[in-house]
């Protein structure tokens, strides 16, 4: 069996992918950092809109995902991927709509609490091969509802999929919340497979 060293950790060969994630948390942290703080300069009536575009747009292009999935991954059937991606678009959407994630979200004067929100950071995604785009789909909603930047972590097998799924989100939100990647605004970055 094949080893690679890294951070004084040795992994198997297999386990490469864990190296691919942390290469990518170093190289983008700087990044993440600056669209955090910019981010949490968002009202909640600014993500709502962001997120209910979101929605929309997933939910449009559910069948469309669900084809391309099938193709690239041979993996399925496109009838099951689009339930998956309905579930990861409308009800995943209908289910956080409603919840504050902006500011303070209960006061308790009588105790003296005060819940503030705050996103915690850059939330690396995990994507399987079996259900590539509605995990996408409902993990930059509720990564957006929460002000938090995410990498996605694509499988190789579902490697264009999983880019075109993104980027529509992508598109989708930075015309819906007038951000710009560069100055203000979230990030979404897809990995591509490196070879370690």
């Amino acid at each position: 069996m094949e080893f690679v060293f890294f951070h004084k950790v040795i992994l198997p060969k297999f386990q490469t992918p864990l190296l691919i994630y942390f290469y990518f948390l170093t190289t983008t942290e700087e990044n993440a950092k600056k669209v955090t703080q910019d981010f949490n300069k968002y009202t909640q009536k600014e993500i709502d809109k962001i997120i209910k575009e979101l929605y929309l747009v997933s939910f449009r292009n559910g069948i469309t995902l669900a084809k391309i999935a099938v193709k690239e991954t041979g993996i399925g059937k496109w009838e099951d991927k689009l339930t998956k991606n309905i579930l990861a678009s409308k009800y995943i959407y209908n289910d956080i709509k409603k919840l504050k994630t902006v500011g303070i979200i209960s006061n308790n004067a009588k105790k003296g609490i005060i819940e503030i929100v705050h996103p915690i950071g850059t939330i690396l995604a995990l994507v399987p091969s079996t259900n590539p785009t509605s995990t996408i789909i409902f993990k930059i909603l509720i990564a957006l509802k929460t002000r938090n930047p995410i990498i996605i972590s694509t499988p190789s097998l579902a490697k264009e999929v999983c880019s075109y799924t993104a980027q529509l989100l992508y598109k989708t939100a930075l015309k819906a919340g007038h951000l710009n990647i560069v100055s203000n605004g979230f990030l979404i970055q897809v990995e591509k497979k490196l070879d370690i």
